[in-house]
């Protein structure tokens, strides 16, 4: 079975249908993986858990192959590499001991990454451990690593405006904190297996993250006649109408990295100005977190469960962010087509 139909067909493409591809010896190899796993890893399973663990190694491999030709034909070449076979044996391994599907299609997508990766660096090794440490978590943990990942590593960009970033919010951390109840164990077991570093210092609060990541959009705005160090730059093109108040005015950029982009032929003394008053008269975290739930009520429960444990003190590791970032990929498909090489290269 299939899982996700999401190839197009073209002129000179290859798909999986009603069981039957066609990739040549490339795919003959993988094939040949397969039936090792099952007769040698699988064999001491009785009679009637054998099939059923050949049914599913079967199922996970024609997946994988399905979402390779769609993503990276190319790269099935490498299925030769003993690096990659045991990357694939683990996955079916895996995938044989559980059949959930959630999980077997963050392994395929991990696998897919992986085949790619053929230098041995550090996005290989990431990979091949995602792979392993994947199968130790629930839903419930993968939902709150991936939400995790969100807050910690993920900067949304093209913002016009603060109505825009909560669509954004709502769009991709509502399928992950919806109805999601979690634990200090269960971030403890996160940081066990892997997939969290939690620091002893510090604290990631969402609406000061926020304000701190893009306060062009957060802020409450400036009258030139209280802060007269913005009045030489009203008709510079580096201020506009405030977007929540127009009888005030703000900065015209969204965060410190666009600002720079406008004002880097500036002097230092000017650039330091101007982002000083693009962090004047902010809004403060009550009134962020209210505008937080207003638009995604779901967020209620999550803030606070995220504010009652250690994992806002936490960050996601090379591991947990190659997991993360394969969920997303399995939830929101298209939504989210941001390349593992941003974070882990």
């Amino acid at each position: 079975m299939i899982w996700r139909q999401r190839q197009k067909a073209g002129n000179n493409s290859s798909l999986i249908q009603a069981g039957v591809a066609n990739f040549g010896l490339g795919y003959d190899d993988v094939l040949a993986v397969a039936e090792n796993c099952v007769n040698g890893a699988l064999s001491s399973y009785s009679q009637a858990a054998f099939r059923e663990a050949e049914a599913r190694v079967q199922e996970i491999t024609l997946n994988f192959l399905a979402e390779l030709s769609e993503r990276n034909p190319d790269a099935l070449k490498n299925a030769q590499d003993p690096g990659i076979q045991a990357a694939i044996i683990e996955a079916q391994s895996g995938y044989a001991k559980s059949g959930d599907q959630d999980l077997g299609e963050i392994l395929v997508s991990l696998l897919v990454e992986r085949i790619g990766s053929v230098d041995r660096n550090i996005q290989q090794l990431a990979l091949n451990e995602s792979i392993s440490a994947a199968q130790k978590l629930t839903g419930s943990h993968l939902r709150l690593l991936t939400a995790t990942f969100l807050i910690c590593s993920v900067r949304h960009t093209k913002l016009p405006n603060y109505q825009t970033l909560h669509a954004r919010m709502k769009q991709y951390y509502e399928p992950f904190i919806d109805g999601l109840k979690f634990t200090e164990s269960d971030v403890s077991y996160l940081e066990a297996a892997g997939c969290l570093r939690i620091s002893s210092v510090g604290s990631r609060i969402i609406p000061d993250s926020l304000r701190k990541t893009y306060p062009g959009l957060f802020t409450k705005g400036i009258d030139p006649d209280l802060n007269i160090s913005i009045k030489p730059y009203l008709d510079s093109g580096l201020t506009i109408s405030c977007i929540r108040d127009s009888s005030l005015v703000q900065i015209n950029a969204v965060d410190e990295e666009s600002l720079s982009e406008s004002t880097g032929s500036l002097p230092a003394d000017e650039q330091e100005v101007l982002r000083n008053l693009l962090q004047a008269n902010l809004m403060s975290d009550d009134e962020i977190t209210e505008e937080i739930l207003s638009n995604t009520p779901s967020f209620d429960g999550f803030l606070a469960s995220w504010n009652a444990t250690s994992i806002q003190r936490a960050t996601p590791t090379l591991v947990g962010t190659a997991i993360a970032h394969a969920n997303l990929q399995r939830i929101l498909g298209a939504e989210f087509d941001a390349s593992i090489d941003i974070w882990i290269s």
